[in-house]
């Protein structure tokens, strides 16, 4: 399996062993997808400790057009102010944060709103 497998809730909770309704609300939801493509991807734990270790995360564009997929992006803690996200999911490589970003695009959408 690979981490572009996941894609959906419910496939994440297979992988994680989990039962689906447990995690009712979407940031939970997002949480357990990001925690099951990790997981597929070799085991990836963020080691906050370690600043040589590359993090990618997606980042959101927020403006009056509303929330979309901006891009992924890595590196020590920055802000702007068009861009950014209340997760705090990270991943193994652009790739797999991009896949993340955009195919649960409608989801991080959501879960802005919520």
């Amino acid at each position: 399996m690979k981490p572009t497998d996941i894609t959906s809730h419910n496939k994440a909770c297979e992988v994680l062993g989990k039962d689906p309704k447990v995690s009712a609300n979407i940031h939970d939801q997002l949480d357990d997808i990001a925690d099951a493509i990790n997981k597929v991807d070799n085991e990836f734990k963020a080691d906050f400790e370690n600043t040589d270790q590359p993090k990618w995360r997606p980042y959101f564009i927020m403006d009056r057009a509303g929330v979309r997929f901006g891009n992924s992006g890595y590196g020590r803690s920055h802000s702007d102010a068009t861009v950014g996200s209340r997760l705090c999911q990270r991943f193994r490589t652009e790739e797999i944060s991009d896949f993340f970003g955009k195919q649960f695009e409608s989801m991080h959408i959501k879960s802005f709103n919520s």
